[in-house]
């Protein structure tokens, strides 16, 4: 499977050969577990690093892993990266895991769940058989859309920096995860596989429109190439190029700061003092609590790092939130901040960050409690479904009236809202009361919220506004379910 490289075929070999020695990528003798699904990206660096191994001594391994999501589809991927790692004479690791199940157990979407269960799969590999590296096939295409996908999510810098070259696969890990392919287009890549006889797999869920980065990459992407700068990938990767060293800098602040609001740590727990925080500026705050879970393992999102800034600068003694990977932030007596993984649950404050909804798939908000289950369905069925009966947790909008990402949130004030068979609109706060929603559970609510406007005010009654009609072509089925207590 696979041949040799032709004359340009190598010449792309030996670029991604001075791109690997110039930025210290992989060093001579080193082992390199590939991360492989099949696809052209990660194929292509499969191949790429077996032609280069000769040369510089590395112990190339393939490494996939089956999410138990896709069948037959999936069994086919692996027997394809079995026979290609067999043709290059390269040693191949496999493993399969119920993505679906991780997503049932815990506090992950779809796609939190399965990047979760690889980047475990690729360290669990590369530490059994003495891997110093992980390869990653991510190119300059994932960068820009990864840049893209972030700035419509409303991210800082850090967010901005996008794709790394290189890190290190966890604080207490010595391997490093790297990108070679990550200054190569995607259109270079399927050259390269087609001039070396590839043939890799390919993965229809690539071109389904459901999902927001498909969409970026099949619809916002062309139209900004087309329409203002042909240069478009490279542009947004000097932008995340920038953005990184930015990043650095903003590090190496709040690294120098953290010291002097630190007053305990362990492996699972951090203790900071709150007067110390409340003294910096805001911005510093936000970047010390950042820091200070990430010695403890969590990378947070824009939502979390929200609430838990709201609990430092302004909550009283006692109070706690309760953030993914079962950490738990808490305001103790004289001015500790303790952020911990494991400790029992108490009560904890309002929910007042955003959470992006799966679509379609299932998104847990575990400061809620609640577990959001979504799907496309056709217009027929729409109309059939909204005729019938239809339980409280379930709603059924109007998919073309969206705007994605959909977030769920709780009430803010000024909300406002058209309840489904009224003209008029309410105050959130108006429509809760009149429900006899409790006080005390009104800020436990959740609203699904589309550029601003809210969708549904879930267990409740969806927006007249989104409302399937006989005109409706294609509808977004919501769900709602308790999934565990909030504490």
């Amino acid at each position: 499977m696979g041949r040799q490289p032709a004359v340009r075929g190598r010449q792309f070999v030996d670029g991604i050969a001075g791109v690997i020695a110039q930025r210290r990528l992989i060093d001579p003798g080193q082992g390199v577990l590939v991360g492989v699904s099949g696809g052209p990206d990660s194929v292509a660096l499969l191949h790429v690093l077996a032609a280069l191994a000769p040369d510089y001594g590395w112990d190339v391994w393939a490494g996939h892993l089956n999410h138990g999501l896709r069948g037959e589809a999936a069994a086919e991927d692996a027997q394809y990266v079995r026979a290609l790692a067999s043709s290059l004479k390269r040693g191949w690791i496999e493993e399969e895991v119920n993505v679906a199940e991780i997503v049932r157990l815990g506090a992950y979407s779809l796609e939190q769940a399965g990047r979760h269960a690889r980047y475990a799969f690729f360290r669990r590999a590369a530490e059994e058989r003495g891997l110093q590296r992980v390869a990653l096939g991510h190119t300059l295409d994932d960068q820009a859309e990864t840049v893209l996908l972030r700035l419509l999510r409303g991210s800082g810098v850090e967010g901005l920096a996008g794709i790394p070259w290189q890190r290190s696969m966890a604080a207490d890990s010595a391997i490093q995860v790297v990108r070679p392919l990550l200054g190569t287009t995607r259109e270079e890549i399927l050259e390269y596989c087609a001039e070396s006889d590839l043939k890799p797999r390919i993965d229809a869920t690539n071109d389904d429109l459901a999902f927001w980065r498909n969409r970026v990459r099949h619809l916002l992407m062309p139209l900004l190439e087309r329409e203002f700068t042909p240069n478009i990938r490279q542009l947004l990767g000097r932008t995340a190029a920038i953005c990184r060293e930015e990043t650095l800098l903003l590090h190496r602040d709040s690294d120098s700061a953290f010291p002097a609001a630190l007053l305990e740590q362990t492996a699972d727990s951090v203790v900071l003092d709150r007067s110390t925080m409340i003294e910096q500026p805001l911005g510093r705050c936000r970047r010390i609590l950042r820091r200070a879970l990430r010695a403890i393992g969590l990378h947070p999102e824009y939502g979390h790092m929200e609430s838990l800034t709201d609990l430092v600068l302004g909550a009283a003694e006692g109070a706690e939130i309760h953030l993914p990977g079962g950490v738990v932030a808490v305001l103790e007596e004289g001015g500790r901040v303790l952020l911990a993984r494991g400790r029992p649950q108490g009560k904890p404050l309002p929910w007042r960050g955003t959470s992006s909804l799966v679509i379609p798939g299932d998104t847990h908000v575990p400061e809620l409690g609640v577990l959001f289950r979504t799907s496309w369905i056709d217009g027929e069925e729409a109309r059939r479904v909204v005729s019938g009966y239809l339980p409280r947790h379930v709603a059924v909008v109007e998919a073309s009236a969206l705007e994605h990402p959909l977030q769920i949130r709780t009430r803010r004030e000024g909300d406002r809202f058209r309840p489904l068979g009224m003209t008029g609109t309410r105050k959130i706060k108006d429509f809760l009361m009149s429900a006899r929603v409790p006080r005390a559970e009104r800020d436990l609510v959740p609203l699904v919220v589309s550029a601003g406007q809210i969708v549904w005010v879930a267990g409740h009654r969806p927006d007249d506004r989104f409302r399937v009609t006989a005109q409706t072509r294609l509808a977004l089925q919501l769900e709602c379910h308790r999934w565990a207590p909030r504490g």
